[in-house]
Order: structure tokens, then sequence, then C-alpha cells
């Protein structure tokens, strides 16, 4: 692939306005016989794209890897649902995003990033697609307290997101979780 034609097609995306954005594209994809292999060399974990859901779906349907191998820091969709891009995060979901890939394994999956926003509809439609309701994620500090790992319910408890954590249960999070970091709160 042409350098120059990744390079064009970065700085129409970062121009961050759909209105503006969207005929850019369409015109770079029509007159660029290097458009289709630009789009799929894109990392489409970028807030740019993502805050745009119409400028996402152009991309996807011009053969944007929406899982890639290897991603430089976390797939789009971790990326979506971390920065709470709602609509990007359910087209993701509706083009078969895979919910349980992360670059590293002590990141966040996409059901932690729901959970820890309280995104109900979210943490539904990734368990329903598959996502691991008891995965665990490993950082430093969380919530004022050393933490080795934790689940999404965890995280939906941790942040106080109640709705979502009896989701969570109801969908048959593990309450009995063996985890580092120990939480007692109540439901009620």
């Amino acid at each position: 692939m042409a350098d120059g034609a990744l390079t064009e097609l970065r700085r129409i995306i970062d121009q961050d306005d759909p209105a503006t954005t969207i005929p850019l594209l369409q015109d770079f994809i029509h007159h660029n016989p290097d458009s289709r292999q630009a789009i799929a060399g894109l990392d489409l974990a970028n807030n740019t794209i993502l805050r745009h859901p119409e400028v996402l779906q152009l991309l996807l349907d011009n053969s944007a890897d929406i899982n890639p191998s290897c991603p430089l820091l976390s797939t789009p969709l971790q990326h979506a649902t971390e920065h709470q891009h709602w609509q990007s995060t359910q087209l993701l979901l509706e083009r078969n995003a895979e919910v349980n890939t992360r670059r590293y394994a002590r990141m966040r999956l996409p059901l932690h990033n729901a959970a820890l926003h309280g995104h109900l509809e979210t943490c539904a439609e990734l368990v329903r697609r598959g996502a691991d309701i008891n995965a665990m994620a490993q950082t430093g500090t969380w919530c004022g307290t050393e933490c080795d790992s934790y689940t999404p319910l965890m995280l939906a408890l941790g942040t106080n997101q109640l709705e979502c954590a009896r989701l969570l249960i109801s969908l048959n999070a593990d309450i009995n979780s063996r985890h580092v970091c120990s939480l007692s709160l109540s439901l009620s």
C-alpha cells in the first residue's frame, strides 16, 4: 500500500467533523485506487473515528478491520466502551466485533468498561454475544484500594453502578469470585 494513501486517509479523519469528513472520505474512496487497502490498515481504536458512528460505518463498509489480529493498544470495541462511545459500540457489536479480545492480559475487556460506566444495555448485549462475565482484569490502585485483579461485577459495585451489578448477577456473574481486592457492598 502506498504510504501516501494512509497519510491522506488520516488527514481526512483528523477533520473531526462528519459534515466535512464524510464527503472527503467518499471522494477518497471513489478516486483513490489504494483506498480500501489504506482503510484496512487504519487503526479504528481512535476517538476521532469512534465518536462519529457515521464515519465509523463508512469505514466499516469499505474494508476497515473490526478485529485486528494485533491491535496497537486496544481493540476498537475496547476503546469505544472505555470512552463511552455507545453508538459506535452498538455498531461494532452489530458487525460482530470480538467481545473477549484484548491486547494485554491485564487490560479491561469491553464488559469491564460497560460495567464501570453502568451502561446496562451494553452489558447485556456483550454477555449475550459471549463476553466472559467473570473475566479478570488487573490494575494497581482501584477505587482507592490496592487491587491485583477485578471482575466486571467488582467494577460495577466499586463505582456504585448498582443497577449494573444487579444485571450482572442476574446474568450469572460469580458473586463468590476469589480476588485480592475484596468489597463488602450491599445491593440494597
